[in-house]
């Protein structure tokens, strides 16, 4: 808890010093190695220690182990990355991790594709005898299936934590992050609602698409933002999230969509678009690209209509 509440409202987590905030667990191509990236969300600066026995170091450990060099601190709002190689093959592999980001590595063991605990320690006070406890700082128990992201899954992206200074260990706050991933960066440093490195593969630089409700680079229709949630590509005209397909059968519609490897999709119900909400039919259908067929068997009591999430 972030502060006591004994007798009232439990107060929320508590969160940081430091966090976990990006994972890449299952780079696209084999060249790529896998990282653990983590954010020092405090103020002030984080002794990686116990500054009253400083050879008692934090550690990574559950889904892999990695124990903090001895002297490590970590400044106000400074990221770091601890790699599955050495750091010099890991800046090799990524060059656009930023000169100044420290690198560590590697770490032991291999993160699991299909997901599994990573836990962020810290150590607490040496009992009699020697042994040392940990105390948790941070957790995440990813996972490739809805409702987390699946496109981190061998497609591309790494995941990507949302708010750094919201509770970590939950689906709702990490998302697809950029296209072999952010290592050592903020996600998106011109504040224009699309990752930096996103724009970068599809448009060469940032400075091509400002995100706004008018920019349009391929002039499908749909805007460069919403192709970046939707994870479509920008620069083709004919990718886009649409609808192709709507057919009435016996006690039933039938729906198919233009779909994206790894994306997750929500069909949602209204009587009336312009006024009456929509209600959530079907959450958590995976992508089945090229095109995704659902089929609603809810009886329609009138006419309505049907609207595709990516969730």
């Amino acid at each position: 808890m972030s502060l006591p509440t004994q007798g009232g409202t439990n107060a929320n987590p508590l969160v940081g010093p430091v966090v976990i905030s990006e994972i890449m667990y299952h780079p696209a191509t084999p060249d790529l190695p896998e990282f653990v990236e983590l954010h020092c969300i405090d103020t002030a600066p984080t002794p990686l220690y116990d500054v009253l026995n400083p050879v008692n170091t934090w550690l990574l450990d559950g889904a892999v182990d990695f124990v903090m060099p001895t002297g490590t601190v970590l400044q106000a709002g400074e990221i770091i990355l601890v790699g599955a190689t050495n750091p010099a093959a890991l800046r090799a592999a990524y060059p656009s991790i930023p000169p100044a980001t420290r690198v560590f590595g590697p770490y032991i063991g291999k993160l699991a594709n299909e997901g599994e605990r990573l836990n962020l320690s810290k150590p607490g006070t040496p009992e009699p005898g020697g042994f040392v406890p940990k105390i948790l700082v941070d957790s995440v128990r990813y996972n490739d299936k809805p409702p987390w992201p699946g496109q981190p899954d061998g497609f591309g992206p790494s995941l990507e934590r949302c708010d750094v200074e919201a509770y970590g260990n939950d689906s709702a706050n990490w998302r697809n992050g950029y296209l072999n991933g952010s290592p050592g960066t903020v996600a998106d440093g011109d504040g224009d609602s699309m990752d930096d490195s996103w724009e970068i593969f599809y448009f060469g630089n940032t400075a091509i698409s400002d995100g706004s409700s008018t920019a349009d680079q391929d002039a499908d229709g749909f805007i460069d933002r919403d192709e970046w949630l939707a994870g479509t590509d920008p620069s083709d005209g004919a990718s886009t999230l649409s609808v192709e397909g709507i057919e009435s059968v016996t006690n039933a519609i039938v729906l198919q969509w233009q779909s994206v490897s790894g994306q997750t999709y929500a069909i949602e119900f209204s009587i009336n678009a312009m006024g009456a909400p929509f209600m959530m039919s079907t959450g958590g259908i995976a992508a089945d690209p090229p095109l995704n067929t659902f089929t609603s068997d809810v009886a329609l009591p009138q006419p309505g209509f049907f609207r595709i999430l990516v969730e």
